[in-house]
Order: structure tokens, then C-alpha cells, then sequence
């Protein structure tokens, strides 16, 4: 189970007005719940892009570029820029490196990378209207509680899911979220999504990685060699990153 931190209970007035959270399960479901856009947009793909992304801002890179299809990373490519990308788990051939948080160097000395996915660049580009977009997994849980405690907003959490189906993985980090959120005494669960997140993750979480290996997108990552990256994915506060979409491209907001 990963260590998930809470924020301390914060002495809430009786007028206080807790914000609200809720879950999108697919970037699909997005445009039925999106009518507010004033709120912030947590995008999560646990398996395992938006814990590669984190993984690369660790490594130095300074701008992440998520795009949606094959050909634009392959223009990105011919132009000179460092590529990650893979479909249906396995890395593209013309990509420097796969979907992998355990593939890059120690130190990534060019300044920018594209990526691109099966299922977290979709998401990520179906939400990017919102007031701000956030990239969160289990590795930067702690931060993202730690920036969401000082804007006075309501949340969205954006699952990646599985080409447009659902996602435990991403499902139960969404439960795992909105647990420390409520806890905090800042936020509460407004929605069905939200809550059904949340008792999925109160069933799982004494034994996370024992839940998940029933999953199928679990089995199919192993099927294919990366065991390793999830459970690497499921632990907590791994790092302090917290990328935040600017503009087209993906930033460090801490730095």
C-alpha cells in the first residue's frame, strides 16, 4: 500500500464553503461534466504516462510536449526534438525512448521532450481548456495536496482509463486523492464519481499492488516486461514535480 500523505484538518468557520470534486473516468465521459471550467484539472494515467512525465521533469527535462497522434510526434522527430511514445504499451520505433518511468538516463540534458500515448496524451488533451491542468500520480500525490490546499477552486480528476474504457489503477489513485482532500477539511465529495472512487480505494488500499495484478491492463504490462514500472508507479512521493499545461507544452510549475 502506498503511504499516502494527508494534510492536516484545517478549523473550517461554519460559512466556509468546501470545494467539490469530482471524477471523469474517461477523457470521453470529460464533455458530459465539463461545464465548469474555473475549476482545476487533475490529469492522472498511473500506467503510465503521467508518472513517466513526472519522471522525466525529474531528470531535467525543462518542457514535456503531449501530443495526440503518431504522425505529430514523427514531425517533432524529423525536427530534431527527444520523442517517448508507444501504442498499446510497446514503444514506436522511432522514439528515443517508450512510455516507461524507468527508461530515461539519470540526467536528460536536452531541454525538451513530445510524447506521446495509447491513452494519457488524449486525456490530458481533452481537459487542456481548463483554468489549469495539473499532471498527477501517486509519485507527486504530496505536492498536489500541498498546491490544491492554497487555490480556493473546485477539482476535477481526469482518468486516462484504457481507450476510452475504465481504469482501476487510475480509479483508485482518483479514491486515494479525494481521500486525503476530504480529509484536509477543505474539500468534499459532490458527485457519484467521486464517491465511488473513494470506496473502491478504501477496499483497496491495504494491499494496492495485490488488488491491481487482477487488472487487465496490469496483466497486459506484464504480459509485455513492465512489472517493474508499476510497481514503481505505485509508490507515493517518489517526487516533488508538478507539471502544469502552459500554453502547448507541459512545465515544472515548482521551478
Amino acid at each position: 500500500m502506498p503511504v499516502v500523505p494527508f494534510t492536516k484538518r484545517t478549523n473550517l468557520g461554519n460559512n466556509t464553503i468546501k470545494r467539490k470534486i469530482r471524477v471523469s473516468y474517461t477523457p470521453a465521459a470529460f464533455s458530459e461534466i465539463a461545464s465548469d471550467r474555473s475549476s482545476i484539472a487533475v490529469v492522472v494515467d498511473v500506467f503510465r504516462a503521467s508518472t513517466t512525465i513526472c519522471a522525466a521533469f525529474q531528470r531535467g527535462i525543462k518542457k514535456v510536449i503531449p501530443v495526440v497522434e503518431e504522425n505529430e510526434a514523427i514531425d517533432y522527430k524529423r525536427k530534431g526534438f527527444l520523442v517517448a511514445g508507444e501504442r498499446d504499451g510497446i514503444k514506436l520505433d522511432f522514439c528515443d525512448y517508450g512510455n516507461s518511468p524507468l527508461g530515461f538516463p539519470k540526467k536528460l540534458t536536452r531541454k525538451n521532450l513530445v510524447i506521446t500515448t495509447t491513452n494519457g496524451t488524449r486525456a490530458i488533451n481533452a481537459v487542456k481548456g481548463y483554468d489549469e491542468v495539473l499532471i498527477g500520480s501517486f509519485c507527486n500525490i504530496g505536492k498536489l495536496i500541498e498546491h490544491l490546499s492554497m487555490e480556493p477552486k473546485d477539482l476535477l480528476i481526469q482518468c486516462a482509463g484504457w481507450k476510452g474504457d475504465f481504469s482501476i489503477e487510475d480509479s483508485l489513485f482518483a479514491g486515494a486523492f479525494t481521500e486525503s482532500l476530504v480529509i484536509s477539511g477543505l474539500f468534499e465529495i459532490s458527485s457519484d464519481t467521486a464517491l465511488a472512487a473513494f470506496t473502491m480505494w478504501e477496499r483497496a488500499k491495504a494491499d494496492l499492488a495485490g488488488f491491481l495484478r487482477k487488472s487487465q491492463h496490469y496483466q497486459r504490462l506484464k504480459k509485455i516486461g513492465y512489472e517493474a514500472d508499476m510497481i514503481f508507479a505505485l509508490k507515493s512521493n517518489t517526487t516533488n514535480v508538478l507539471p502544469v499545461w502552459e500554453d502547448y507544452y507541459l512545465k515544472d510549475k515548482i521551478k
